[in-house]
Order: structure tokens, then sequence, then C-alpha cells
């Protein structure tokens, strides 16, 4: 059988070719459809993965800077590493102003209260807009912004406050300040001496004084005073799990859509453009799912016609074999093993060459046009013997 297959094949090189060549067609539209849909999907998620997602921290009444007043609580829901929330974000922007008062040491151990001053806690000099949008910070040799995310008492201040920094006994220049810490809930106010080792400079003229977030908040902590925060920023770290880290801060945060808030703290996420392009992946994903079975009926309707032309072509012949005793069986399983040879080849060919194409998408395409072909051959096997015969004589 497989020997009479092969030499059928090459009499009828014009027939095998035409099938060669449609079959071919049909993989190579597949295969463009699927590549232009999973390219276009590929670029989306990569623009998608591009963008950076990022958040704020507001109050009740919108605010993001001054007069938030929120509690170093919710700070340390981003900033320290065995929280919750700290895991999906980065480049964390932690600011607290707190007002200061610049102290002189006197003889006996005590200080002297000399001008107020602005204290500024930062967890990176880009959490305060004039500092980064001034002239920044100038730092001393071997120091750098990373810096801000230290516990290390040191700061940098305005140049107005420079003249009132006094040498320490490891040569360094130190600044020493009241600070005063207020709690909101009862408007209870504790002030601490913090003496800062001075590691740079700003052009700004506010009287600031600059220092770490977590050097304030360590001494706070240790002398039990109220820590509130003004501001707080951030960036997402994965844009896949942006769900994940809206439903952990739902335990933590108000919904800033929410029509009516009564108390706590809002969190706005600024992921439209993030949104807008993962619903049109989605949309591509949706569209190539859907024309995969179309492509699939396009196949078995190539099967269907490449078939029926040639079994009409080929009356005779099958009238002769199964006249010579061939049942209908061995009729229908040769022209199906014709079938399959002219296929194989292409198929292998189709695994080997569009690599955009898996093996179960190629696998489909060749039983789809193998159903097309096997339902025709079963309804021209079928054709009782003596009409084939009147039909060749009429």
């Amino acid at each position: 059988m497989l020997s009479y297959a092969c030499k059928h094949l090459s009499r009828n090189v014009k027939t095998t070719v035409i099938t060669l060549f449609s079959f071919l067609c049909v993989l190579a539209v597949i295969s463009s459809v699927q590549q232009s849909a999973q390219s276009r999907q590929q670029s989306l998620i990569s623009m998608a993965e591009a963008i950076e997602v990022r958040g704020n921290v507001t109050d009740v009444s919108g605010y993001v800077s001054n007069g938030l007043n929120m509690d170093s609580y919710y700070a340390l829901q981003f900033l320290d590493e065995e929280k919750p929330l700290a895991r999906y974000v980065k480049d964390v922007w932690v600011k607290g102003i707190f007002d200061g008062i610049v102290l002189l040491p006197l003889q006996d151990g005590k200080f002297m209260e000399i001008g107020d001053c602005t204290l500024l806690t930062l967890t990176s000099d880009n959490a305060d807009e004039s500092i980064r949008f001034g002239q920044g910070i100038k730092y001393e040799e071997n120091v750098d912004d990373s810096i801000w995310l230290t516990d290390e008492n040191v700061c940098a201040v305005s140049l107005d406050l420079m003249q009132n920094a006094v040498p320490g006994e490891d040569g360094s220049l130190y600044l020493h300040l009241n600070a005063e810490f207020v709690r909101q809930s009862d408007m209870r106010v504790k002030t601490l001496t913090l003496s800062f080792r001075i590691i740079g400079t700003t052009d700004d003229v506010s009287s600031s004084v600059i220092a770490p977030f977590f050097a304030v908040l360590q001494a706070c902590e240790a002398e039990k005073a109220p820590y509130a925060l003004d501001s707080l920023s951030f960036a997402i770290m994965d844009n896949s799990q942006l769900e994940m880290f809206r439903h952990m801060a739902k335990t933590f945060f108000v919904d800033a859509k929410a029509t009516e808030t009564k108390g706590g703290f809002s969190m706005v996420l600024k992921d439209a453009r993030y949104l807008k392009l993962t619903r049109e992946a989605e949309k591509n994903l949706a569209v190539m799912q859907l024309l995969q079975p179309i492509l699939y009926l396009c196949a078995l309707g190539a099967g269907v016609m490449l078939v029926v032309m040639q079994m009409r072509s080929r009356k005779k012949e099958m009238a002769v074999i199964r006249s010579l005793g061939a049942g209908r069986f061995r009729v229908m399983a040769q022209s199906i093993l014709e079938y399959a040879l002219i296929c194989l080849p292409v198929t292998l060919f189709a695994l080997l060459v569009w690599r955009e194409l898996s093996p179960m998408t190629v696998l489909g395409v060749w039983l789809a046009f193998m159903a097309g072909a096997l339902c025709t051959i079963v309804r021209f096997s079928m054709i009782p013997l003596v009409k084939q015969i009147r039909e060749l004589e009429e």
C-alpha cells in the first residue's frame, strides 16, 4: 500500500505539488497571523513594563505635602523589609517637616538657643521639591544620596546655618538643635535635643536642616516621642503585582475613589497609562484566541476542497481498483495515506522554520487538514461500485 501511494504521488507530480503548496499556504497564513499577534502583545507588555507606576499617600482632604501629619507607622509599611507592602515598592520618598531651634553648646555642657530652623527628614533628596528642582545637595567626598536611607546622625544644612556649626572631637562639624514633635490626637509636644554631623550643604536660604528619616525616627522611638510625616510617595517595583499590592494596601489605607471618606489616609496610584496598555494586550490576546479556531476551519476547508477536486478526477481509477477486488476500506486507506505522506514533510518543515508556531498548533492544523480530507475520501468511497461504473459509461 505504501509503495503504491509513493508511485501514485510520483506519477501525479502536479497534483502533489498543488497539495503541498496549499497546505504550506495555510500554515504560512496561520504563522503570519499568530506572529503578528504575539509581536503586538509582546510589544505592549514591554511598553507596560517600561511605565513606572507611581503612587502617593494623601490625607482625607487630598493634601500630599505639608499638613499631612501621617504617623511613622504607615511609612514603615513601605520602608521596613519585614512589612507586607515593602516587597512591592521601590524608590520610597518620605518627608517629615518639624520646627526646630538651633543650639550653641556652652562650657558647662548646656546649650544656648540661637535661632529658628526647619528640620527635614527624608529617605531621598528627591522627596523635597526645593532640593530636587534646585541646586541639590553638595556632599562631602565619599558621601552620596544613599546616606538618607541609613540611621546615621548626619545632616545637610543651608549655607546660612554653617556659621552655627561647631567642631567635634573627630574634627568634623556638628550642628545641634531642638526639634518639636507633636502628637495630633491631643496636640502634645515633645522636644528632643539632636546632634548631627554635617556631610553636605544646600543653597536653600530657609534655615533648613536635612537629616535621614531613620535617624530621627530612632531618636523618637528611644524617647517615646510622636513622629508624624508630611508626605509619602513611591513607585511599584513590578507592574504585574499591581493588583496584589492594591489588595494588601486596603488593610492600611482608605480607597481614594471612595465617595465618602470619614477618616484615615488614602492612596492614589497613577496607573492610567499602564492599565490602558494592559487592556490593549488583553484585547490582542482575545483576538488571537478567536482567530485560532477560524484558522483551523480554513485548514479543514482547504483539505475538503483539494480532495474533492482530486477525487473527482480519480473516479475511474477507484472504480477499476474496486472492480479488481479491492474493498472500500483499502481504497479509503490508500487515499488517506497519500495525503498523510504529502502533509508530513510540510508539517516537519513548519516545526523547523516557524518557531513561533507551537508543535500543538502545527499538529492541530495537520489534523484539521486531514479531517477535511478524511470526510471527503469517506464520502467518495461510500459510492457503490455500480454507480461509479455507470457514471464512467455516461
